[in-house]
């Protein structure tokens, strides 16, 4: 008995002195996030020519909405109901539970992340990923959990997520090994954007985003259809296409400065849709505009009486050459088209960062609404 008493005794106090060495010199690393964005030197616009596009203009169809006197009246069609309920984590719902976790230890610590400053911790058990695996072996899951944030959530223009760094530390004792993983800034840096240098700004560009969301919301409308078209129509007419500013993808200066890229359109136009209760999602990918340049573009999936149909504001607010004013029709030519049309110049991209998730996107209809 007091032999195996002595030997209980040296294992215990072997394992102590063992977890004591390796917490005091455990294994840490951080891993930067891989966020997909739309370069804007690559984004692509479409250019007019109104000297040559008369004929095609007077072609093109008005569209003129219906009165709604009639039950025939597809625009008063409301895909809305008592039970409906937008679904703005489209990117979300496809993770798995380990970047699920990540993705909801951010999204339920956003005022830390309004401050410039934080340190989450994600409190799920990752041992399996970890265990016998590179230190790198969490970074797919944390670019996946930051991508489908990035596109689910489009009001967070003030955050620049590549510098939210994951931190995990390993300490290992005789019996078992724990794992702490954090989020956190590196170097001291702050989360902000360049444009954001402190709270108080970010609380001011805020509240004038907020501005224009609630002259939306503040707002009747007679149904969804007058929503999607409404937020489309006040963008191409309020914003301008300016690719010479490097901040310009965000909704801040969509909204505040009117100036945008295809991004900066296209999470202007999700954030307003969500607000509303229009299910939508940000499509990446790339297009061919009429001058047959091919690069990265930004476009929105709508769903309008439980059918998918694809937007392109940026497209519907072109570059004229020599100035002059487009025809209601040229306005919408990428308003709620199906793939026939919409798939003839625009590809879509369902990965979102090299080596990442290859997420599905909605399937559209052939046919325009």
């Amino acid at each position: 008995m007091l032999i195996i008493l002595i030997v209980i005794v040296i294992i215990v106090l072997g394992g102590m002195y063992y977890f004591k060495v390796t917490s005091n010199d455990g294994e840490s690393y951080a891993l930067r996030p891989e966020i997909n964005k739309i370069e804007d030197k690559n984004d692509v616009q479409q250019v007019v020519d109104l000297n040559n596009t008369k004929n095609e203009n007077q072609s093109q169809t008005q569209i003129v909405i219906p009165s709604g006197e009639t039950n025939n009246n597809i625009y008063a069609q409301n895909s809305s109901s008592g039970s409906y309920k937008y679904n703005n984590r489209y990117y979300y719902n496809q993770l798995d539970e380990y970047s699920k976790a990540i993705y909801d230890a951010i999204e339920e610590n956003l005022d830390q992340l309004k401050n410039g400053t934080c340190r989450i911790t994600i409190d799920y058990d990752f041992s399996k990923v970890l265990k016998n695996n590179s230190e790198k072996s969490l970074k797919p899951y944390y670019n996946d959990a930051l991508n489908a944030l990035n596109l689910d959530i489009p009001n967070l223009f003030y955050i620049d997520f590549t510098k939210l760094w994951l931190y995990v530390e390993t300490k290992t004792s005789l019996f078992s090994t724990k794992y702490n993983i954090y989020l956190s800034t590196k170097d001291n840096m702050t989360l902000y954007r360049d444009e954001f240098s402190n709270v108080e700004q970010v609380n001011t560009a805020i509240n004038l985003v907020e501005s224009i969301k609630n002259n939306f919301t503040n707002m009747s409308y007679q149904n969804d259809y007058y929503k999607i078209r409404e937020v489309h129509d006040w963008l191409i007419e309020n914003l301008e296409y300016d690719s010479t500013d490097t901040q310009i993808s965000s909704i801040y200066m969509a909204f505040v400065q009117r100036k945008a890229v295809c991004e900066g359109y296209a999470r202007a136009y999700k954030y307003i849709l969500d607000e509303l209760g229009i299910n939508n999602i940000l499509v990446t990918g790339t297009a061919t505009n009429s001058k047959g340049a091919s690069e990265n573009h930004m476009w929105n999936y709508v769903l309008l009486n439980n059918t998918w149909y694809a937007v392109d504001v940026t497209w519907d607010d072109p570059i004229i050459i020599g100035g002059g004013t487009l025809s209601n029709a040229s306005k919408h030519r990428y308003f709620l088209l199906g793939s026939n049309k919409f798939f003839e110049n625009h590809y879509a991209n369902n990965v979102i960062s090299s080596n990442g998730k290859q997420f599905e996107i909605p399937t559209l209809s052939a046919e325009d609404y």
